[in-house]
């Protein structure tokens, strides 16, 4: 993504953080927002001035991928209140097999 994207989104009608990421996905690469997204920010306060729209939580609390087989095996409604991280103990499915 080129600083040129961002002003493409701008002139396309962002005027926020979220907005830039909508129009352009920025964000969603190896950094996941936490190189860009300060850089963005930055492009549209110098560009945007009073117009620009601060988002009100740019950057969220960290995550743990959980398999699909996981959270089958929850049950309807019903949700773990400490699931395990993907691969400790349990195999792809979640039943404890080690079969995909």
């Amino acid at each position: 993504m080129t600083q040129d994207d961002v002003l493409a989104a701008i002139r396309d009608g962002a005027r926020s953080v979220r907005g830039v990421k909508v129009r352009t996905h920025a964000g969603m690469g190896l950094c996941q927002g936490h190189t860009c997204g300060p850089l963005i920010e930055a492009v549209l306060r110098r560009e945007l001035g009073a117009a620009y729209q601060p988002d009100d939580r740019l950057v969220r609390g960290p995550t743990r991928p959980v398999s699909l087989g996981v959270m089958a095996s929850w049950g309807e409604g019903l949700a773990p209140c400490s699931p395990r991280p993907m691969g400790e103990g349990k195999g792809a499915r979640g039943d404890g097999n080690g079969k995909s």
